[in-house]
């Protein structure tokens, strides 16, 4: 690994502190802590509230600068990121360029300080953007990684996205995505150089399958319960999830649907609850740290992921991991990582009457499907342990 000396990873997304168990890009995070053991790594992200302008984790150098001129605006929204927020209140806009020539200065200025060898961008808008911008124009010498997880080529641009877009891949020396569909999404944009699909990875001795019952006796729950994790947006499909529940309900009326996570859709989740009248039937837990996930996934029977679009979502990763039975939707995400009755299962997407059956069929078989959690383990342990995704990594890096 001594064909380069030093890294900067940029990224919109990444944990304020080393605790900071709210911390949006953890799976940035832990993609640099694994890596930063071998090579020298630096973080280059956005000062926001309650973080550091320079700090230090593990062996991390993290590098934050200002994306404002006047005072502090929220372009970044912690829990959707900078998509979400644009897509909250579309006057965000205005505060792109700003943050596009903040992040340009500061890659300059750290990159000539530091005597950086590679740049790796996570997500091709609009950190990629700027990685090119820096390269074509200030040190062509450079290298520069993007890495796309869904929500930069999933996006709807028009003419002047996607002339932005196709200049980032023409200029890129390696692209990463993290799934089959986004590959075929960038070559479908004109990438014609080597594109590796290198999923986000997972602790697997952390997520494993274990004996517990804390979260059904914190709750007080019975019977059948359905997990979800994530983010309450719209991409996630959650509220086809809640219209399939009272169909599950006329057969397996002691159902319960956890919904763990947060997000800008809260109130529209729980009225459309409220108009179905399944209210008691839906726990909205909040927000709950990462290492309390796995007590999640060992209590439900069955882990459902919705999502209209996806790009390689880690909490796939870790329920797989924990041996739960999945079900997803149908999207080309999922294909690339779930086989029918073999590792989980999939139904079509925006279908919550075809959702509702499979979850009733699962749940009317559920002590004799072994198989597919023993499946669902094993596969998560040959494509998600972070020991695997580092070392595929490295060798990208040090091919470049």
């Amino acid at each position: 690994m001594n064909k380069f000396k030093k890294i900067l990873v940029t990224t919109s997304s990444f944990p304020k502190f080393e605790n900071d168990i709210k911390g949006s890009g953890l799976f940035v995070y832990e993609l640099c802590k694994n890596i930063s053991t071998v090579i020298d790594v630096s973080v280059l992200a956005p000062l926001i509230k309650d973080s550091y302008k320079d700090s230090k984790i593990k062996n991390i150098n993290i590098i934050r600068y200002p994306y404002y001129f006047f005072r502090r605006n929220n372009l970044i929204n912690e829990n959707s990121g900078i998509a979400g927020a644009l897509s909250e209140n579309k006057l965000y806009f205005i505060f792109v360029p700003v943050f596009l020539i903040k992040q340009l200065f500061a890659i300059k200025k750290y990159t000539k300080k530091n005597n950086i060898d590679i740049i790796h961008a996570h997500w091709i808008i609009p950190q990629g953007i700027v990685a090119c911008i820096y390269k074509k124009y200030f040190n062509k010498k450079i290298k520069v990684v993007c890495t796309s997880h869904g929500s930069d080529l999933n996006m709807s641009f028009g003419f002047i996205g996607k002339m932005l877009l196709k200049f980032t891949l023409k200029n890129t020396d390696a692209l990463t995505v993290v799934s089959q569909e986004l590959k075929e999404k960038a070559i479908s944009l004109g990438y014609k150089k080597n594109i590796e699909i290198i999923p986000m990875g997972i602790n697997v001795n952390k997520f494993k399958h274990l004996e517990t019952n804390e979260i059904k006796e914190k709750y007080k729950l019975s019977a059948n319960v359905l997990l979800f994790v994530g983010k309450y947006i719209e991409v996630k499909g959650i509220e086809y999830l809640i219209r399939a529940l009272p169909k599950v309900l006329q057969t397996k009326p002691n159902t319960t649907l956890m919904l763990v996570g947060d997000g800008m859709l809260k109130e529209d989740l729980k009225k459309i609850a409220s108009d179905l009248n399944i209210s008691d039937k839906i726990i909205f837990t909040g927000f709950i740290a990462n290492d309390e996930l796995p007590k999640y996934f060992l209590s439900a029977d069955i882990v459902v992921i919705p999502s209209l679009s996806e790009g390689c979502p880690v909490v796939m990763a870790e329920a797989l991991a924990c041996s739960s039975i999945v079900i997803t939707s149908d999207i080309n995400a999922f294909q690339s990582h779930i086989k029918n009755d073999l590792n989980g299962y999939m139904v079509p997407v925006k279908n919550s009457d075809a959702l509702a059956e499979k979850i009733i069929e699962v749940l009317e078989n559920k002590n004799d499907l072994n198989s597919i959690r023993e499946n669902a383990r094993k596969y998560a342990l040959e494509n998600f342990d972070w020991e695997i995704v580092k070392n595929r990594y490295l060798k990208l890096l040090s091919e470049i």
